[in-house]
């Protein structure tokens, strides 16, 4: 959280809602350090980054970010003591700051017609009515860059199993 570690202090599950064309959406729950002070409305607007790594060496090697973004709504639970955390990737904002000439730069190909779209249309609206013209969606990626997901099947699957990977009586037909 703003750039300092609180892993030792987070209790439970890390939840992390990612759906296409949509906000990345993080919660997860942290017990304040014992003897420290707080306004729960400053946790509003800090930004939050989670990173999974391997720790099966007992060192953290293999860093990958599963989320950036933003603390939006923070809650007190004062029968545990703790804090719940509720955080965007915040790709709406992200979107409506955008020009309407960069807004056509990130979706290639999408067409925004003046007789059909509003042609005072900006920033998240514009965007959708590119979009609703090609076939992709837009999101931000994990370290909150952003990605068309462009919606044609891929040429080979990202994952496929063999006769090794299916137990007996794991499948069958209907």
């Amino acid at each position: 959280i703003n750039a300092v570690d609180v892993s030792a202090r987070i209790i439970g599950d890390i939840r992390v809602e990612a759906s296409e064309g949509a906000a990345r959406i993080a919660d997860l729950t942290i017990r304040p350090a014992n003897g420290t002070g707080f306004a729960i409305a400053d946790w509003s607007g800090k930004s939050l980054t989670i990173d999974v790594v391997d720790m099966s060496t007992g060192v953290p090697t293999d860093a990958r970010r599963l989320f950036t973004g933003l603390i939006d709504t923070p809650t007190l639970n004062l029968d545990t003591k703790t804090i719940g955390l509720l955080a965007t990737d915040n790709l709406q904002n992200r979107v409506e700051a955008l020009s309407a000439a960069s807004i056509d730069v990130l979706i290639p190909g999408g067409y925004h017609s003046p007789v059909i779209f509003d042609p005072a249309a900006r920033g998240w609206s514009r965007a959708q009515d590119r979009l609703a013209t090609v076939p992709a969606s837009l999101d931000l990626s994990p370290p909150c860059d952003f990605r068309i997901s462009d919606w044609a099947p891929l040429a080979s699957p990202n994952l496929s199993f063999t006769a090794a990977h299916i137990l007996d009586g794991s499948l069958s037909t209907t």
